[in-house]
């Protein structure tokens, strides 16, 4: 189980970033999800090319995922 905290503190990407929120394990994302806000919310599958999945540099399956990136439209940034 993952909580806010964790997130805040371990996934939370630098000011000059885009993202709200990088690298992500796909293991907690449901979870991680679960606890962000959800309007304007944008998710962004990440992972390398594997021997079974030549990805796209543009884009990643979410079946070959390794981590998620979370974005928001409009900018609420979560620092403080």
């Amino acid at each position: 189980m993952i909580t806010l905290n964790e997130i805040l503190e371990n996934y939370q990407s630098p000011v000059d970033d885009r993202s709200e929120f990088k690298g992500i394990p796909i293991e907690f994302a449901k979870e991680a999800l679960a606890l962000l806000p959800t309007e304007n919310r944008r998710i962004r599958y990440r992972g390398p090319s594997t021997p079974t999945h030549r990805r796209n540099p543009s884009y990643c399956l979410q079946s070959a995922a390794t981590s998620i990136a979370v974005y928001y439209d409009n900018y609420k940034s979560f620092y403080v």
